[in-house]
Order: C-alpha cells, then sequence, then structure tokens
C-alpha cells in the first residue's frame, strides 16, 4: 500500500512537472513572438503583453523585461530595439501596479505610467551613456536627422523633442493595450483580470485648463527671440499636451464607430486608411471636441432621429 501511494505521488508529480515544462515552454513562445512583433508595431505587442503578464508566470515574463535591459547596456549594437523592448515590456507591469492601487483612476494611471516609463528610459539612456559614451546611439541620432527637415520652420532639431515622443509612444502603447486586451484576451482564449473601473477610450475627455499649456507652449515655440531652453521645454510641453488631445480625438472616433456599430475588423481597417493621417486628424478633431463636444451633439442627433 505504501509502495501504491508514493507510485501514484510519484506518478501526479511527473504530470504536473510535464504540463508546468509544456505550459512553461508556450508561453516563452509567446512571449519571443510578442517581442518581435514589438519591434514592428508596438501598439499590437502591448495588448498581447498585458494579457501575457497576467497568465504568464511572473518570473519568466520579468526576466525577459530583465534581459532586454541587460541587452540593452551590455551590446551597443542592439541598444535601440533593446531600449524599445525594455519600455514597452516594463509599461504593462508598471501601469499593472498603478491599476491595482489606484483603481478608480483609469486615465491618471495611464498617464503617469507613460511618465513612469519614460523616466525609466531615459535612466537607462543615461546609464548606457555613461558606459559606452555617445558612440552607441550616433547611428540613431544620425536617422533622425532625416526629421529635422519636416519641422525646418519651428527652427529646432528633432532630438529635442525625444522626451515627449517617447512620453507619446510609452502613452499610445498603454491606450491600446487597455483598449484591445479583452479581444487579444478572447482571440488566445486566456483570462482577463481587469480593475473595477477599466477605462474605455470613447469616454475620454482631457482636463479642462490642458488647453492653456498647449497654446502657451505652441506660442513659444514658434516665437522668435524666445531663448533657446524656454523654447526647447514648451516644445515639449506642447507634443505632450497635444497627445492628449489626440487622444480626445481618437475618443471621437471610436464613438462614431460605436454609434454606427462598426465590427472589430472593420474598425482596424479604418485605422489602417488613415494610418498616414491619424496623429494630424486625432489632434484636428480633440481641439473641435473640446470646444464643440461633437459625441454629445453626435449622440443627441441620433436620439432625436
Amino acid at each position: 500500500e505504501r509502495r501504491q501511494r508514493s507510485g501514484l505521488k510519484l506518478e501526479m508529480w511527473s504530470s504536473q512537472t510535464t504540463q508546468h515544462s509544456a505550459c512553461s515552454a508556450k508561453q516563452v513562445a509567446h512571449l519571443i513572438l510578442a517581442a518581435i512583433l514589438g519591434l514592428f508595431i508596438s501598439v499590437l505587442a502591448a495588448p498581447w503583453l498585458r494579457v501575457l503578464h497576467q497568465n504568464t508566470r511572473r518570473w519568466i515574463f520579468h526576466l525577459f523585461g530583465v534581459f532586454w535591459v541587460i541587452i540593452f547596456l551590455a551590446v551597443p549594437l542592439l541598444a535601440v530595439p533593446a531600449l524599445v523592448l525594455s519600455a514597452l515590456w516594463w509599461s504593462v507591469p508598471i501601469y499593472r501596479w498603478f491599476e491595482l492601487r489606484f483603481p478608480l483612476r483609469g486615465y491618471h494611471n495611464m498617464f503617469w505610467s507613460g511618465v513612469v516609463t519614460t523616466l525609466f528610459a531615459f535612466l537607462l539612456v543615461g546609464t548606457n551613456y555613461f558606459v559606452w559614451g555617445i558612440e552607441w546611439i550616433a547611428p540613431f541620432l544620425d536617422h533622425l536627422a532625416v526629421f529635422d527637415e519636416k519641422i525646418k520652420p519651428l527652427n529646432f532639431s528633432i532630438k529635442a523633442l525625444l522626451p515627449s515622443l517617447f512620453f507619446f509612444i510609452n502613452l499610445t502603447n498603454l491606450v491600446f493595450a487597455v483598449a484591445l486586451d479583452k479581444k487579444i484576451a478572447y482571440l488566445m482564449g486566456c483570462p482577463l483580470v481587469l480593475s473595477v473601473k477599466s477605462p474605455r477610450l470613447f469616454d475620454f475627455r482631457v482636463w479642462e485648463y490642458s488647453i492653456w499649456p498647449f497654446m502657451v507652449g505652441l506660442l513659444l515655440a514658434v516665437m522668435r527671440g524666445v531663448p533657446e531652453p524656454i523654447r526647447l521645454v514648451a516644445a515639449n510641453v506642447t507634443v505632450v499636451t497635444g497627445c492628449l488631445f489626440f487622444f480626445q480625438g481618437l475618443a471621437v472616433i471610436e464613438s462614431l464607430l460605436y454609434l454606427f456599430r462598426v465590427g472589430f475588423f472593420l474598425r482596424i481597417l479604418v485605422y489602417v486608411l488613415i494610418a498616414p493621417y491619424l496623429f494630424v486628424v486625432g489632434l484636428v478633431l480633440g481641439l473641435i471636441d473640446y470646444w464643440v463636444d461633437i459625441r454629445t451633439r453626435v449622440l443627441l442627433f441620433f436620439r432625436m432621429k
């Protein structure tokens, strides 16, 4: 009887070990595919990572994040893609930390998660610069110089906008992670535990006084005779506040698609078609919605009909 019990325990232990190893191998494969996708389309990799963060062993998920940080600090040739993956990877648990502690403050959690992730990324950049010098990022900066011609009328380099642009990228990844996480979890067949109040994109509205830093920052950024440090700070403030109005414009687009009952795949097609002009369209719609309140007027129109 003792032999039978010990044999049964050994059989159960071996079956559990086999299941755990198979499950771990599947999780690692998903994480590798998400990393490859994150190098090309980070906004689609972000919701995938959000689902994997809740359905993968935490030590495996965090081990991948530490691996990208080590690659960033140790291999200068792979520093730029490793920085992108490090910021993308750690933005998910950072947002989850805010989400669990402040479940009723969805949009605030996104904003501060974007801020913390941006500070974390620039801490890595500073550490890498201290170790390797400017050589590791020189090819990346030379590549960015191509965009200087497009903002030549503003009379400053796009390198000065890197903090606000990186914040915009991090915030965009988080917005799409929260907007698409339920669809990705459904397609993967994985459970997803949400906060008490999960933010919805079509409910988003900027703070009432956000227009003032946007307008003052834009004015100081384009005016002649303003000291260079003030112009650079004003330009970054303009990009950050413009990013918030851009998401309000996306909320308008999402509301219209929801009212017209557009399906998921057709909605993705709409975004793909307007992708080259998405930022301009979203920013203009966000500014118009701030003054005119497009969503309320369209909703009242539909109710009257």
